[in-house]
């Protein structure tokens, strides 16, 4: 299997969960953006309209209709970016969270497509208050031949997930949950799983050497319908940073390093994070209007895969 193969396969992890790029090693930014943002609608990305010459989401999907629609709610992808006290409509809960472990280079898309399931993966829930994990959520269960893992639906929605197995990368994965969670929630959790040598090639397709003692974290964007249909265009930037910190996006599967925002699949990573809390912000590059944000655990020679999905503002 070639390295290329293989990276392609990094990428369906990230999406299975499912950033600006540097500008020099040590550097992060939350960009500000002041003055004209647009002059017509057409400047702005996503389904937003120019209003005073700023972008804003559109309240009433897209065809600009005043209607009785809830923003996010109307299955347009980005129409509840902005619009305060956002959430998805409210569905009932599953009793049981599901998580699949899967060969991380077998599939692009698992939530979609065939993939190669990884048994014997240890898994728990540890609060996001607990950066160690000290008093986990739940028992350690152990994927099956399925690579399936199935706890009670956790009563906290401030929760991430471990993932450790002898010879693969353990794996944090901090799943957004917009609203009361129960949309996000009632879908699969994927876990890919990678070796070292894995990580060492994705570093490698950066541009950069993957350091032990720091980390990888993959960033995986998701519109105002729980999807990444549309998710083209879209950078992240990062508030904390180290000298050998390096960030890009996947572009057909492979890190790039001339592409400055995300493809269709909506991925990015950044080589080398710092350890401790790490807080990424997605947002438009057309305007550099914010999507949303979220702050994940990041621990030395792990991997971290975190999710953003748009925030109310």
């Amino acid at each position: 299997m070639t390295t290329r193969a293989r990276i392609f396969g990094m990428a369906s992890w990230a999406v299975g969960l499912g950033l600006i790029t540097s500008f020099g090693a040590a550097c992060s930014f939350i960009q500000k953006f002041d003055g004209v943002q647009c002059n017509v609608a057409a400047d702005c990305g996503g389904n937003m309209v120019c209003t005073a010459n700023v972008c804003l989401a559109s309240t009433s999907g897209s065809t600009g209709d005043s209607g009785n629609v809830s923003p996010g709610n109307d299955g347009q992808p980005w129409s509840c970016v902005g619009v305060a006290g956002w959430a998805p409509p409210s569905e009932e809960l599953s009793p049981k969270l599901k998580l699949y472990a899967f060969d991380g280079i077998s599939t692009l898309e698992p939530d979609t497509q065939p993939f190669t399931p990884t048994p014997g993966v240890k898994m728990r829930l540890c609060a996001r208050r607990d950066p160690t994990c000290l008093t986990p959520l739940t028992a350690e269960v152990q994927s099956d031949a399925t690579g399936l893992v199935e706890f009670d639906m956790p009563t906290t929605r401030d929760f991430y997930v471990e993932g450790k197995k002898d010879g693969v990368t353990p794996m944090l994965v901090v799943p957004s949950l917009p609203g009361d969670g129960t949309r996000r929630l009632n879908h699969p959790i994927y876990l890919g799983t990678l070796k070292p040598s894995d990580i060492d090639g994705l570093a490698s397709f950066a541009g950069t050497t993957q350091d032990p003692t720091l980390a990888m974290v993959l960033t995986r964007i998701i519109d105002c319908t729980g999807n990444r249909t549309q998710v083209a265009g879209v950078t992240f930037l990062n508030e904390q940073s180290g000298p050998t910190t390096k960030l890009f996006y996947l572009a057909d599967g492979v890190p790039s390093l001339s592409a400055t925002s995300t493809d269709k699949d909506g991925l990015g990573g950044l080589a080398n994070a710092p350890v401790g809390l790490l807080t990424v912000h997605g947002a438009f590059a057309s305007n550099a209007q914010e999507i949303g944000k979220s702050t994940a655990i990041v621990r030395a020679g792990w991997i971290t895969t975190v999710e953003i999905a748009p925030t109310s503002n």
